[in-house]
């Protein structure tokens, strides 16, 4: 580039745009050689620290050595159980989530009267409720499903042991109307009249919920959730 005397030199303000362009080569250089899968060795650092020379777990991570954001505000849930959509020709049970997903504010209920905050006096709907399995009752499930604007999802912890008096899903009469509880065995067979065998049953299974609902098996994980919720 030619100076205003003729030379060859560049002034200070080419050699100014010069180093700014230099310097998002480098910083270019640094994105495309991101890992993602080599963030496990750089838990601690962040994405907008300065260059730092290079480790020899971390060479040729380029910026690895910050965590993304995502792992700083999700956790993994490993041990998961989901509640399922079942569909026949005329009906559908069980739980979905939004074809997008869903997202809300976690509210751990711990009694039952928290149930209130939930369904009417949170100022921040929706929430995604974290509930213990002896509050996994259809008592429960019933105000939730008549509030389902203000409900993103509902995760029950599993607690042990089980509860003594035991648990059910399934309706009081399995089967009903089907074989020998049908009427065309007698009307003293037919839909359990003589003995209700499942006197626990509930009926959650066959109920039709449209948000989704997990079951947690990780004690840890339900940990970390409910700390979450305590701190913030």
């Amino acid at each position: 580039m030619a100076t205003a005397g003729g030379g060859s030199g560049a002034d200070p303000g080419s050699r100014g745009l010069l180093r700014l362009l230099s310097f998002s080569v480098l910083l270019a250089g640094l994105f495309l050689d991101f890992e993602p899968d080599l963030l496990p060795l750089c838990p601690d650092v962040s994405f907008f620290t300065q260059p730092q020379p290079p480790t020899p777990q971390s060479k040729g991570t380029g910026l690895c050595r910050g965590n993304s954001v995502e792992r700083k505000i999700y956790i993994p849930l490993n041990k998961t159980a989901p509640c399922v959509r079942l569909l026949n020709a005329t009906h559908q049970i069980g739980c979905q989530s939004s074809i997008s997903g869903d997202t809300g504010v976690i509210h751990v209920l711990e009694k039952e009267e928290d149930l209130q905050w939930v369904l009417t006096d949170g100022p921040n709907p929706p929430y995604m409720v974290l509930l213990e399995s002896k509050h996994f009752t259809r008592d429960l499930m019933e105000k939730l499903k008549g509030r389902t604007s203000r409900i993103a999802g509902l995760a029950v912890s599993l607690t042990k042991p089980s509860p003594a008096s035991g648990f059910s899903p399934s309706v009081q009469c399995p089967n009903d109307g089907f074989g020998v509880y049908s009427n065309s065995y007698g009307p003293e067979f037919a839909h359990c009249r003589e003995i209700q065998w499942n006197s626990l049953g509930n009926g959650l299974a066959y109920e039709d919920f449209s948000f989704p609902i997990f079951l947690l098996e990780d004690e840890n994980e339900t940990k970390v959730i409910k700390q979450c919720y305590q701190d913030h």
